[in-house]
């Protein structure tokens, strides 16, 4: 295990950042040496083979440059673990990072030199609901919040978008697919305890229909390339064997050129438990205006652990990876060197794979560890990172 001490530096291509941090985040600690390795790492994203972000049980932000062999403690924020998931990390240099707070205005803290310094983004014209909202950025300056709020079994989304690096929020007019009336200006209303999905983007909204009460029978999809003016419906068949099928739309996402995926969990109940649960994704290559059929289902795979980056899919299937590098056409079945098995005592928790071979998973062991593994060969082989 290498032992080089690595500074944080923004991306080779980008310039840093003149900008003065505004205010300091509690505990915050510019990067210059690395810290003893953290053993309680319980969120990780990777931006690249060397970057990536990581979140402890503790509610401290880290930064590494080597993938993940030392760490940089960035912050620490009372209830930073409660809130981090919903933040974006966008690359090495970009991060927007949510404080933990209860029904006010929504707040920010921004980074874009990796961490060395630090702005509190205030007044950013989220409201104050207690919803909570979850970012996703494309572009140093592009973003887009979903602000969440549950209403009698269904799931109200609202979707608010920015154009200058989250310094200021506007709602997005989208009208959704159902005739509710009352709803705030871009209020999407849809039945999240059916086993439904929302989708949306500046391009397109999508809604996609499953069924936890009775099996459905198909999977429904609505789309709208007109924040909502128009919305066009489809019927995605299930895979043969699986008509009886109850079914959770799973997050749907969109690579470049159009390439998405909408992953589905299969579930079926009997007498002695499950008869079956299994994942099917369904591919398109036109921006959700048609989908093709799956072509494998994946029968033991655990629908929360899946990877999605351009053509390569990485999903947990029980104790191995079930791996395509084709956008989900064919697969083939890697056995990892350590024990990627769910029980009582162990679990992964975390996997993030930034390209075809480096990836990262994170290990749960009772009664409360978390072990960082990386693998630099897809998958086989597994490396433990934290002593």
């Amino acid at each position: 295990m290498s032992t080089a001490v690595v500074q944080p530096t923004p991306l080779a291509t980008e310039v840093p950042s003149t900008q003065v941090a505004t205010s300091t985040p509690p505990g915050s600690l510019h990067p210059g040496t690395p810290v003893p390795y953290p053993n309680d790492i319980q969120l990780l994203w990777m931006v690249d083979e060397f970057n990536g972000w990581a979140a402890d049980t503790n509610g401290k932000l880290y930064r590494t440059a080597d993938g993940g062999e030392s760490w940089y403690f960035l912050m620490a924020l009372a209830g930073l673990q409660a809130s981090v998931g919903l933040s974006a990390f966008l690359d090495a240099a970009h991060a927007w990072v949510v404080p933990y707070e209860v029904r006010t205005s929504p707040t920010l803290w921004h980074t874009t030199d990796g961490g060395l310094t630090w702005t509190h983004l205030t007044d950013i014209g989220l409201p104050a609901t207690g919803a909570d909202p979850f970012y996703r950025f494309t572009s140093p300056e592009n973003g887009i919040v979903n602000m969440s709020g549950f209403g009698e079994g269904n799931l109200y989304e609202r979707v608010f978008e920015t154009h200058d690096g989250g310094e200021s929020f506007a709602p997005i007019p989208v009208v959704g697919p159902t005739d509710e009336m009352g709803l705030a200006e871009g209020v999407i209303q849809y039945c999240r305890l059916c086993g439904n999905a929302l989708y949306y983007d500046l391009s397109r909204a999508i809604v996609v229909e499953g069924g936890l009460e009775k099996p459905p029978g198909a999977v429904h999809v609505r789309q709208s390339t007109d924040q909502g003016q128009h919305w066009s419906e489809s019927t995605l068949p299930l895979p043969s064997g699986y008509e009886d099928a109850l079914v959770v739309a799973l997050p749907l996402t969109f690579q470049g050129d159009g390439h998405g995926y909408l992953p589905v969990r299969l579930l079926k109940y009997n007498a002695n438990g499950k008869a079956y649960d299994a994942v099917a994704i369904y591919t398109t290559s036109d921006g959700g205006t048609t989908w093709s059929l799956p072509i494998k289902i994946l029968s033991n795979a655990e629908p929360f652990m899946l990877n999605f980056n351009e053509l390569d899919v990485e999903v947990l299937c029980g104790d191995d990876l079930c791996v395509s590098h084709d956008g989900a056409q064919t697969w083939e079945t890697i056995t990892p060197n350590v024990d990627f098995s769910y029980a009582d005592t162990h679990y992964v928790s975390g996997m993030t794979f930034p390209t075809p071979l480096n990836g990262w998973v994170i290990l749960w062991e009772s009664p409360a560890t978390y072990k960082v593994y990386r693998t630099d060969d897809g998958g086989a082989t597994w490396t433990l990172l934290n002593p």
